[in-house]
């Protein structure tokens, strides 16, 4: 390894320019014929609070422009299964139920990959209504890859706007001046999400969330990573996109678009979870890039900028004196975690990994 790899690592500096990233092949026009078929994956705690969360998720599911061929319920609970399955019953569409007692969202994906017979296989979390023709957008950008280039495709989703505090943050902390590099991996270890601020088009991009679709022989290669991103473990989904990115090409498209309510339900406690946002991203670059220097100091910085927003939030938020103490205690340890320069293949960081991603 040269000095210049030393410092500088295998995350580029420079990044390209989203009106560089567009996808220029027309897209087929609608309806669109002979589509290819769908599986539908979707992961859930199975908590009595999360099925009403569930029921809008299958719904949207159920009434889709182009229709799964089936949609596979992981369980990580007990969910009454015969609403869903009468729900799915009446649109046509197989209902494949798991049900498992190890909590863990990688495990619980992989399942459904297992099952899957697809041509595509579609992760959706519980929580998230998808609009009534994003899998048919998904499916109108596969079609005209012949060549099967392109391994996954995912959409937008709806935001609510930050705030000027976390706009600030973002350009001094997370390196963010604009929205023009969105899609991509920055040298600090963060990636934001291609939103309708980004791009009104089909866009190539190099990591995308868990609300995404990859072709099904893809993922007879590429996995969830269940040793580093055990149990509740945010960063499972960029991880295995951004493995697929290294050999396929993903895209982003804005007209395939849906909802996130996030529940806390059946999640890891605040501490666990700001211990891991910081800690899951040093272990992802450690595991999937060459780090070097600047991306050490420039994830550090990022770091700093996470203990100072949540310092800030315990400080004009006393009524939530106790969770943001929480969130701002995780966010110390998880740094600390970085700091001791634990292998991320090491046994040491596979139980820290466990504990920290253990449900309340």
């Amino acid at each position: 390894m040269n000095l210049l790899t030393k410092l500088l690592g295998s995350v580029s500096i420079k990044l390209t320019p989203v009106t560089a990233r567009r996808f220029d092949t027309p897209l087929p026009p609608k309806p669109l014929l002979n589509p290819l078929t769908v599986s539908v994956v979707v992961v859930t705690f199975g908590s009595e609070s999360r099925e009403a969360s569930l029921r809008q998720c299958i719904a949207a599911i159920a009434t889709q422009t182009i229709k799964p061929k089936e949609v596979i319920i992981v369980d990580d609970g007990q969910i009454n299964v015969v609403r869903f399955q009468q729900q799915l019953d009446e649109a046509g569409i197989k209902l494949v139920y798991i049900h498992k007692n190890t909590p863990g969202i990688s495990q619980s994906r992989n399942l459904g990959i297992e099952q899957a017979i697809g041509e595509v296989v579609a992760f959706v979390d519980d929580d998230v209504v998808l609009a009534a023709n994003y899998l048919e957008e998904i499916l109108r950008v596969f079609t005209v890859d012949q060549e099967k280039k392109i391994g996954g495709v995912d959409g937008i989703y709806a935001t609510a706007p930050k705030t000027t505090t976390q706009k600030i943050g973002e350009i001094v902390f997370a390196l963010r001046i604009n929205n023009h590099n969105d899609g991509q991996l920055y040298p600090n270890g963060v990636y934001h999400k291609i939103n309708h601020a980004t791009t009104t088009e089909p866009t190539y991009t190099d990591i995308f969330g868990g609300i995404a679709c990859f072709r099904q022989e893809v993922l007879q290669r590429f996995h969830f990573d269940e040793v580093n991103f055990p149990g509740y473990s945010p960063g499972e989904d960029a991880d295995l996109a951004y493995r697929v990115s290294r050999e396929y090409r993903l895209i982003t498209t804005p007209y395939a678009i849906f909802t996130h309510e996030r529940g806390h339900n059946g999640r890891p406690s605040l501490f666990r979870l700001a211990f891991m946002k910081t800690n899951n991203v040093y272990r992802f670059m450690r595991k999937n890039t060459r780090m070097g220097l600047v991306n050490h100091l420039l994830m550090g910085w990022y770091f700093q900028g996470k203990l100072i927003e949540a310092a800030i939030r315990t400080v004009l938020s006393p009524s939530d004196l106790t969770k943001n103490l929480l969130v701002y205690w995780g966010y110390q340890a998880g740094i600390a975690a970085c700091l001791l320069g634990i292998p991320a293949e090491s046994s040491t960081a596979a139980k820290l990994a466990n504990w920290a991603a253990r449900s309340n």
